[in-house]
């Protein structure tokens, strides 16, 4: 499915040459965002002009190096640039200065907003061709009345957003979905939002994405699969772009989890990501995300975008426009491409610089369409970049013929240490070319000026700044037929590995170029009959890759993607607590206690070599944990880790006198993929002898039992411990039935809101009145705090003995 369907503009497709530095990965990497205020201003600097060289080399030279690339569309790049906008904040230069804000959207060149519905959202659509990414949440209204807004005027929805950071939002404003929360309201939401879509005829063209759920929210609402994009928020904390959309990173790990196991992967769009300029905070609404200063704005946003492009990203949305409120210490008040009163920001400027030059596409107000050059066919370039490793590209097709290399040297341009900006030296770079082209420099931080022009020739020699520089390379528009697709497309496939095997029909190509998911992986040389093979490893089990090759003739020509999804089987680790233990085994309190817990693989794969941590928690609060075992765990292999380290850099929790629940996790933090993540907690009660201790002493039957009749079930709940029940914690009975075929099954509950005393009795009724469906002899039991909200000292006697009911 196309990311935006009326009229259809193919969206990313990808490049070779996918470079990313090793770092690591940050726990603040999924940071969300809602609105933003004021920026402070900083003038922009304006570096020396690039030096270029020519080199003229015969077109022999290192032809064994170079690559055949594929160059898609740059029109199609241009697309898959978004911003967030807020335009029903009337308190904000979104609604003060609408019309300053809504120009500078026109003058970016930025076709794609994401934001709730408003009245603006027509508008830009009609004047701008401007299309939103709405958002669709249950405060919204209706489905129904969502869908009528949407549909009414054709065209203008891109994309329609689920709920938005659902397991901090729904909580934190006690959101509900037909009286569900977080996460079954937010999955039935989201699946109803779904069906709706697809089944009105107006919109079932128009993509839906997921919620975006952060930090461990995929795994909690997973899995869900009601959607035809992956949403995620990669924020890169302040680094450098590329370290927020690697594949191994956190935020597509993020993505896989969402979906669970034994499903098909789906194409990815970054509905918030980028940076703020508060160099005086830290503090962002879902923990800490250090600011960079707007110099080095003007040098990540163009990477930014580039970088997403080349990872697979279908669309990537940057957060946000224009800053909104005068706040200078503020990080959530300066995430602006603009400043407070719309003036440019270095970003912005570089931003619509670069979409100036690579843009082939015109608004058409009268026709409400997108119109631009006829397409050329798909087309490739031999190319090599000989230079450092920190040197990434984008290599981008015209029109005309041409082509457009994007290139920057992908190194920090910040110190979030000192929070200054950095002069890294540019790299040396010589760019050599299969046949011989003419070419042109442009730096679109400084502008859309010609930098730098060369004859004809097959090599280049230039500096590579931190920040984007387009080298248009001139070339004839191609001639010829396509090369036939890859034939008989056919994937084979182990837990974490797929082999893709394919035939030729045709001409022998010159190159097979691979991808997986939007993102260009291998380039193949055809073997002697023009066939190909290719093994793609470090899979996911339990998981589908959609996969596409295409032949690459000699003259550059591409042929039409062949397609195959290879599903990985789901043979992973599973790992479990067996028990939990502590030493002094009966503390008393000031007593130093060290948890302890015996962990099991019981999956059918051995675990990886990575720590396999075990979290402790008492009454809910982590307390210390184990990261010492890093050894792979083999099926069936049981281990015994103690607790080492803690918040307090401490193993051991000082004990007070009471009850507690004590609560063991491995892999607390997700480190490993298991084909159950559901099974990876035990608990354990550890009493010093004081505390709570409830049973249900009785259960009595109100008035007569008949077939069809409402039954009322009392349970006497009695706190037998030495404590009272602590303050706010429910006081719960449920009732369960036994037939006379033994059949069990649960009848009902009641509960009370209060503390009772040590010794205390006190009566719950069921709440709602049990109906027996048939006549016969029942056994019925009550059993006091059932899913143990409540510590005790004896969690053995919660259930009461049985009474006899006879229903007539």
């Amino acid at each position: 499915m196309a990311l935006d369907s009326v009229p259809p503009i193919c969206y990313n497709t990808s490049v070779i040459f996918f470079v990313t530095d090793n770092v690591t990965e940050r726990s603040d990497a999924l940071l969300p965002m809602e609105r933003a205020a004021s920026p402070r201003k900083h003038a922009m600097s304006i570096r020396p002009v690039l030096l270029a060289v020519l080199l003229c080399v015969s077109a022999v030279a290192h032809a064994e190096t170079l690559t055949w690339e594929v160059a898609p569309r740059a029109d199609d790049f241009v697309d898959s640039i978004g911003v967030c906008t807020h335009f029903s904040y009337s308190d904000t230069p979104y609604g003060k200065i609408y019309d300053t804000v809504k120009q500078r959207l026109a003058d970016s060149g930025i076709r794609h907003v994401r934001d709730g519905y408003s009245v603006r959202t027509p508008d830009l659509w009609k004047d701008l061709g401007v299309r939103t990414s709405v958002l669709a949440e249950p405060k919204m209204g209706s489905l129904e009345k969502q869908l009528a807004l949407w549909k009414s005027t054709p065209g203008m929805i891109g994309m329609i957003e689920g709920p938005n950071e659902p397991n901090l939002f729904w909580k934190r404003f006690g959101t509900q979905y037909k009286g569900e929360g977080w996460p079954k309201g937010v999955k039935l939401w989201q699946n109803e939002l779904y069906a709706a879509v697809k089944a009105d005829p107006i919109m079932a063209a128009v993509p839906v994405s997921s919620p975006t759920p952060i930090f461990d929210g995929p795994l909690e609402a997973a899995p869900l699969t009601s959607f035809d994009y992956m949403a995620l928020h990669p924020y890169a904390g302040g680094n450098m772009p590329s370290t927020s959309c690697q594949w191994g990173g956190s935020a597509i790990r993020a993505a896989v989890q969402l979906l669970g196991h034994d499903n098909d992967l789906k194409p990815i769009v970054a509905t918030e990501c980028g940076y703020h300029n508060c160099i005086a905070g830290d503090a962002v609404l879902a923990g800490t995300q250090p600011g960079i200063s707007e110099t080095a704005g003007g040098r990540y946003f163009t990477r930014h975008f580039a970088e997403y492009w080349n990872a697979g990203f279908a669309r990537t949305y940057v957060y946000e426009f224009v800053d909104e409120k005068d706040r200078p210490t503020d990080p959530e008040a300066h995430f602006g491409l603009l400043r407070l009163d719309a003036s440019p920001k270095p970003a912005y400027t570089a931003i619509s610089n670069m979409i100036a030059l690579l843009s082939e596409g015109k608004w058409d107000a009268a026709s409400l369409q997108w119109t631009r050059k006829p397409s050329t066919t798909a087309v490739a370039l031999r190319v090599g970049i000989d230079g450092p490793a920190t040197v990434h590209h984008t290599l981008l097709s015209r029109a005309d013929g041409a082509f457009d290399l994007l290139l920057w040297n992908e190194v920090s341009s910040f110190d979030l240490r000192s929070r200054k900006d950095l002069s890294p030296l540019p790299a040396s770079v010589t760019l050599r070319l299969g046949s011989s082209m003419g070419a042109t420099l442009y730096r679109p931080l400084a502008g859309t000026s010609i930098q730098q022009e060369w004859k004809p020739a097959t090599a280049i020699a230039l500096n590579v700044p931190d920040e984007v520089v387009i080298v248009r390379l001139s070339a004839p528009l191609l001639n010829g037929i396509a090369p036939a697709a890859p034939a008989a497309l056919k994937s084979a496939t182990t837990a974490t590995s797929a082999m893709l095997q394919w035939g030729c029909t045709g001409r022998i190509p010159a190159a097979y170029v691979v991808k997986r998911l939007g993102r260009t992986i291998a380039t193949i040389t055809p073997t002697a009959d023009g066939s190909g093979t290719f093994t793609d490893t470090a899979l996911t089990p339990g998981m589908g890759y959609p996969y596409s090759v295409v032949a690459v003739a000699s003259n550059g020509i591409v042929s039409a993607p062949a397609l195959v999804t290879a599903r990985t089987p789901n043979q992973r680790a599973d790992l479990i607590v067996k028990s939990v233990a502590w030493t002094p085994a009966q503390p008393k309190a000031g007593d130093e206690v060290q948890f302890s817990a015996v962990i099991a693989n019981v999956g059918s794969e051995a675990s990886p070599a990575i720590t396999h941590g075990v979290a402790f928690a008492v009454d809910g609060k982590t307390v210390n944990w184990s990261d010492t075992s890093k050894d792979p765990l083999a099926p069936g292999e049981t281990r015994a880790l103690a607790a080492n380290n803690g918040p307090a850099a401490k193993g051991t929790w000082t004990c007070t006198d009471g009850t507690f629940q004590v609560v063991a996790k491995v892999d607390d933090v997700n480190r490993i993929d298991e084909s159950n993540k559901q099974n990876n907690s035990s608990k354990a009660i550890l009493s010093t002898g004081s505390g709570s201790d409830l049973l249900v002493v009785a259960v009595h039957v109100d008035g007569a039992a008949m077939v069809g009749q409402p039954v009322k079930l009392i349970g006497t709940v009695r706190n037998a411990g030495r404590q009272s029940t602590p303050d706010g914690v429910t006081i719960s009975c449920t009732f369960i039935a036994t037939d006379g075929s033994g059949k069990k099954g649960g009848v009902g509950y009641g509960v009370l809101h209060r503390i009772l005393a040590a010794g205390e009795s006190v009566d719950v009724p069921i709440e709602r009145p049990w109906v027996p469906t048939a006549a016969g002899t029942y056994f019925i039991v009550g059993v006091a705090d059932d899913i143990d909200r409540i510590a005790e000292t004896n969690e053995a006697n919660n259930t009461s003995p049985s009474i006899t009911v006879e229903v007539k």
